[in-house]
């Protein structure tokens, strides 16, 4: 089963835009980690084993960097096949818009994920997405994993933010869609609800029509 690795930002210090429902300041570390939950049992409903880093919320004082690096060796120990990070971005002015992933340098697997996940993002995403090759970035260079690093949108600017609290379920099902494509696995739909079926006096649950429960309307 392929194995996918989850890591949240873990910056507290970053502070988001974003005026949260709940009334809590938003976090980069917050916000991402909500993400992940999300994300997360997409991936299982697509057959892809999933293990995901510190769970930073609400949020703590712990060092943030510490928390990176201890993410970065349990999913090496996992021997995890996809190192995925997810992070939002920022700017000198608070003026950038934007998704810019990216892959390390080296990694010829690297690239081709990332050309992979970008092709599915641009599907979803209003504004430009470019794939960036970095070569410094810790999560990049000190996974045994093929690594991509996200970042989803630019959290000092409201309306690219705005953007990704609201569509959080599409970018996690185009990000599924980029991972199953890159395992060479078939991408599972949500299930739908099926509304029940009214004969006569009885009401028939089931799936599709196939199957089901009889249940006398009383």
């Amino acid at each position: 089963m392929a194995k996918v690795y989850l890591s949240p930002a873990m910056h507290r210090q970053n502070e988001c835009c974003y005026p949260r429902p709940d009334g809590q300041q938003c976090y980069e570390a917050l916000e991402n980690n909500e993400y992940i939950d999300i994300l997360e049992p997409v991936l299982n409903r697509c057959g892809i084993e999933t293990k995901r880093g510190y769970r930073r919320t609400p949020m703590s004082n712990e060092d943030g960097t510490a928390i990176m690096q201890q993410n970065v060796a349990e999913s090496n120990a996992w021997g995890a096949d996809v190192h995925y990070v997810s992070h939002t971005n920022a700017s000198a002015n608070g003026k950038a818009q934007g998704c810019h992933p990216m892959y390390y340098t080296y990694s010829a697997n690297g690239k081709k994920l990332g050309e992979i996940m970008v092709k599915y993002r641009k599907e979803v995403y209003p504004r430009t997405v470019k794939l960036v090759a970095r070569s410094d970035l810790y999560e990049l260079k000190k996974t045994n994993a093929v690594a991509f690093y996200e970042e989803h949108a630019f959290h000092d600017n409201l309306e690219d933010i705005t953007w990704f609290h609201t569509h959080m379920k599409e970018i996690a099902e185009s990000a599924a869609k980029g991972l199953c494509e890159y395992f060479g696995l078939p991408y599972v739909e949500e299930a739908k609800p099926v509304e029940p079926v009214t004969m006569g006096n009885i009401i028939l649950y089931g799936v599709d029509g196939d199957s089901g429960t009889w249940e006398r309307v009383k």
